[in-house]
């Protein structure tokens, strides 16, 4: 989260992602971000989708769960309608915020536990930079 908080701050962020590398065929689990890199591993998101095909993914680039999120995300999830698999996705919301909020993609290092996977499954991320 350190890291994260420095990147708002350094980037005048008004919402900061946490990302990370996937593999291809795994992008169909995570929120995806098109991003343009403006320094190692910071990258100012310009659209984002959930759980996209693997063909139609705009990158590798998944959101894994940790965020700071401006309060403007509230009124913005009340407007969201449900998105894949009939939910409302935090992802669509904070789409709605881009054009209005600075949102960048900070690259994750560190170890993640990923407890949406019936094994829980742990990542491993090793630095980009």
């Amino acid at each position: 989260m350190k890291q994260m908080i420095a990147a708002y701050e350094r980037f005048s962020a008004g919402a900061v992602l946490a990302i990370q590398r996937v593999p291809r065929e795994a992008v169909s689990r995570y929120g995806i971000i098109r991003g343009k890199r403006i320094a190692d591993g910071v990258y100012d998101v310009q659209d984002m989708v959930e759980k996209p095909k693997p063909a139609e993914a705009p990158s590798d680039l998944a959101i894994i769960g940790r965020y700071l999120l401006p309060p403007s995300i509230f009124p913005a999830l009340l407007a969201t309608k449900p998105g894949a698999g009939g939910e409302i996705q935090l992802t669509d919301a904070i789409r709605s915020l881009i054009g209005t909020e600075r949102i960048i993609g900070f690259e994750f290092e560190g170890v993640r536990y990923d407890a949406g996977r019936s094994s829980a499954s742990r990542w491993r991320t090793w630095p980009s930079r």
